[in-house]
């Protein structure tokens, strides 16, 4: 069964969740509420866009 971009694109997309879900469980000891999750990815997103800019500086 060939793999098409579109359900790659899928699975690659419920890794990161995963991914995001896990990370808030261990910061936080718990598990995220819908509502803390999407503030949680806000805040990694933030994060990541700073640690972009720093490193065009460089």
């Amino acid at each position: 069964m060939a793999c098409t971009s579109s359900r790659l694109a899928g699975w690659t997309q419920r890794q990161e969740d995963e991914f995001e879900e896990v990370a808030h469980l261990l910061v936080h000891e718990k598990l995220a509420t819908p509502a803390e999750l999407t503030a949680y990815k806000a805040k990694l997103k933030a994060i990541d866009k700073r640690r972009a800019l720093a490193s065009q500086r460089l």
